[in-house]
């Protein structure tokens, strides 16, 4: 206690500004003081500033003029200050002194020498402190690290120290390992009872929160047990209540919610079992109706006959008292029946026999929601066995609330009672009553959050796509009209023929055709002393196939024409 007492003692600032505004502040009071016997024998008016003023004036010439200012000297009388206060030192002091003067004094001046060794003295001081509560409190790790942020904020430890490789909580940390060993041995023993999606996912959050600095097996371990929980969930659900799914409306109703717990709403096994139930659940919703509306125009008719004016005779009225109550003791025996079967899973019937009933079935709404509480307040939310007994409590306890606030001022302020107690568990519930209550899914289920992207790969994420633009209507294909014939090349003016003595027509093709024409048409050419281009047209064809043949140009003169030729040629 005395060191505590000691520390808050302490002044709550004190860096080397503050240092050097104090110095400044008595040195001003003091030079006043020793003028003030002159002052008053001489009768003058003070001739030295008041010390606040002698201290803003220090300060200003110091903003004014940097390079008056002797960093070495502030620097030597703040650390001694600083250093030398022997109780109630914390780290603050020393921090602001070093990041003060570092960058205006070489690194390697002994100030900061003597700063850092005083920083470790005082660091030690402080992690011992810290320690002696963490042995006597701490069992976790996690609280080790808020002890630790605790007293790094007491003691003005910064986040990383000033000294290069040192730690400000060797001994904390040290402490931090051992509990992490046992924690993991902790965690390990628990894995095996964490058999629902709730239990296993806040040992999953435990395991981070306490070993999520370092690596550890666990993590494996869980998401291991994660997905069989699921594949176990899966099979349950497939093969509890056979494929598809029958028996009791309460019982497939709770299957429902129990399912759509552990494996999420948007589960298509999920999806298949809910459409399932509502099938089976139709089915006796409307053969509970038909049953109970003869009932209910028996009971109306035979309270009118009661309430008239004038009131029947005695004996009518007893023997029709007798009456009505024999239908009630039977609509007793059909609400037994049929909350065996339907429980408190359909409005319309429970609406029925509230009409049926009246008081007595306000009366056994009422003992109803008092069971199921007392069966909440007796269960524990962290013991995985019991969820599934509070989530069957809990629905009934939802439904038996809507039931009475229907039900007159009486029924309403046992309903309020019970929704305020319990108002965080049937918030919960409800989007999974949903499931079974069409009329509730327009109220608005919260949205449903990925379990834990188990099933997504890595990088997944969800983004909002942009709306696209709409399709253009459609058209049909027209077809691309073919395109016209390339014009024809015009003959040319001067058409020539000439005979090749000793070529045949094989003769030509038994090569290149088409060089052979080439090489023909680059010799017309040259001899006629015409550009290459002109020469078009060429051909080879045999004597016997011309009808009229044509007569040679004399520019041709150099190739004479024979009868023993086996082919012509024509040039233009």
């Amino acid at each position: 206690m005395a060191a505590v007492a000691s520390k808050a003692m302490v002044p709550k600032r004190l860096d080397p500004r503050e240092v050097l505004r104090s110095a400044i502040l008595i040195q001003a009071a003091f030079r006043r003081w020793s003028l003030e016997d002159s002052r008053r024998l001489l009768d003058i008016a003070p001739t030295m500033p008041s010390p606040p003023l002698a201290v803003a004036l220090a300060f200003k010439e110091r903003m004014v003029h940097p390079s008056m200012i002797d960093h070495e000297m502030e620097a030597m009388s703040s650390a001694a200050i600083i250093c030398g206060r022997d109780r109630g030192l914390t780290l603050g002091p020393l921090v602001a002194c070093y990041r003060e003067y570092w960058g205006k004094l070489p690194a390697d001046d002994g100030i900061f020498d003597l700063l850092k060794e005083r920083f470790q003295e005082v660091a030690t001081e402080m992690d011992e402190d810290v320690l002696v509560k963490a042995h006597e409190t701490a069992t976790l790790p996690s609280e080790v690290r808020a002890l630790m942020a605790e007293g790094r904020r007491r003691w003005g430890a910064p986040d990383e120290s000033i000294v290069e490789y040192h730690s400000v909580f060797p001994g904390c940390n040290a402490w931090v390992e051992e509990l992490k060993k046992s924690a993991e041995a902790m965690f390990t023993s628990r894995l095996e009872f964490a058999t629902t999606k709730r239990s296993i996912t806040r040992l999953g959050e435990q395991v981070e929160l306490e070993l999520g600095d370092g690596h550890t097996p666990l993590r494996a371990r869980v998401l291991r047990a994660k997905t069989s929980h699921r594949e176990r969930m899966t099979l349950e659900a497939q093969s509890n209540y056979g494929w598809p799914p029958k028996g009791k409306m309460t019982v497939l109703c709770h299957g429902t919610r129990w399912f759509a717990t552990e494996l999420g709403c948007t589960d298509l096994v999920v999806q298949d079992f809910v459409a399932a139930t509502m099938r089976e659940f139709n089915k006796s919703e409307l053969a509970a109706i038909e049953a109970l509306s003869p009932v209910l125009v028996q009971a109306k008719e035979l309270r009118r006959k009661l309430a008239i004016w004038p009131p029947p005779p005695k004996l009518i009225a007893k023997a029709l008292t007798n009456e009505l109550q024999e239908v009630l003791d039977r609509a007793k025996e059909m609400l037994a029946a049929d909350q065996d079967e339907l429980g408190f899973e359909s409005p319309p019937v429970l609406k029925l026999y509230s009409d049926i009933l009246k008081e007595e079935f306000l009366q056994h709404c009422q003992n109803e929601a008092a069971s199921a509480a007392q069966e909440l307040r007796r269960t524990d939310p962290d013991n995985a066995t019991q969820e599934e007994v509070r989530l069957v409590n809990t629905a009934r306890l939802w439904q038996l609330v809507e039931v009475l606030q229907a039900e007159g001022i009486s029924g309403i302020a046992t309903a309020t009672e019970l929704s305020a107690e319990f108002e965080a568990e049937l918030d919960e519930v409800r989007p999974l009553i949903a499931l079974t209550r069409p009329d509730l899914v327009m109220i608005g289920a919260p949205k449903e959050v990925v379990d834990d992207g188990w099933h997504v790969p890595p990088g997944f994420r969800e983004v909002d796509q942009p709306i696209g633009t709409p399709e253009p209507p459609y058209q049909p294909r027209v077809l691309t009209p073919e395109p016209p014939p390339p014009p024809a090349t015009p003959r040319p003016d001067i058409e020539v023929c000439m005979k090749l003595h000793s070529v045949a027509v094989e003769d030509t093709r038994a090569r290149s055709e088409i060089v052979l024409m080439e090489r023909c048409a680059m010799i017309i050419a040259e001899e006629c002393g015409i550009p290459r281009e002109w020469v078009t047209h060429l051909g080879f064809q045999a004597v016997q196939a011309m009808l009229k043949p044509k007569p040679v140009d004399e520019t041709l003169s150099d190739h004479p024409t024979s009868h023993t030729a086996d082919s012509e040629a024509a040039y233009a």
